[in-house]
């Protein structure tokens, strides 16, 4: 039984050795290949500010931008970059509550429980499909519309559980994954918000602009 056990000590220490390798390599490729399209975002902000300017412009260019840039820097990843952080016995808070940001955002099924719901359950979730998880969730998050979306309900819900305070830098430290997801996240809130209050402002002209019209009416006859 001592040998069993430590055979099976020695076997589990070589497994989770493996296991953060692979983390280590694959956050490594994550972070190359954010850097890389730095640059590029650079560029397409200033096209968007440049369209801002104009007469008539999409005030939202700018953060359908940022927006495009976060559902790419996810939206192309595989099951694969999942592997590391399902295994873990425990989840810190700060990453546990982005996973299930997103999934309030692209999985409103779930949302009911996700306030409560511990990480072994999240856990049990992913391999039972009540929450979305592995190439499903990243294709997801690469082609979520957000100017499609009326689902107010989902991000107020993201926003409490992702919420304004956690440090993404701090965050990019230690999950470089957790930090992608997080990007998306308030990327799309941002968005969302934003063209919320946009048609909010346009409704209230259109509505002005109507009762000018009818107050017109009695003089013009």
């Amino acid at each position: 039984m001592q040998q069993l056990s430590v055979k099976t000590g020695e076997t589990l220490a070589r497994v989770e050795a493996a296991q953060r390798e692979q983390n280590y390599k694959q956050t490594g490729e994550l972070a190359e290949a954010y850097e890389a399209t730095r640059a590029e975002l650079a560029k397409e902000l200033e096209d968007a500010a440049a369209v801002e300017a104009e007469e008539g412009g999409d005030k939202l260019a700018s953060a359908k931008a940022k927006y495009r840039r976060a559902a790419a820097d996810v939206g192309s990843l595989s099951a694969d970059k999942l592997a590391y952080t399902e295994t873990r016995r425990a989840m810190k808070a700060d990453v546990f509550g982005v996973l299930k940001a997103v999934q309030a955002i692209v999985y409103p099924s779930s949302r009911p429980s996700l306030a409560e719901m511990s990480w072994d359950q999240f856990k049990d979730g992913c391999a039972a499909s009540t929450v979305c998880w592995g190439d499903e969730l990243f294709s997801q998050l690469g082609s979520f519309d957000v100017m499609a979306s009326s689902d107010a309900e989902g991000f107020a819900t993201a926003v409490a559980l992702a919420s304004a305070e956690l440090d993404a830098e701090a965050l990019k430290k230690s999950s470089f994954l957790g930090f992608l997801l997080l990007g998306w996240v308030r990327e799309a809130t941002t968005l969302f918000e934003a063209k919320v209050e946009r048609e909010k402002a346009e409704s209230a002209a259109e509505a002005a602009a109507a009762a000018e019209a009818d107050a017109e009416k009695p003089a013009e006859e």
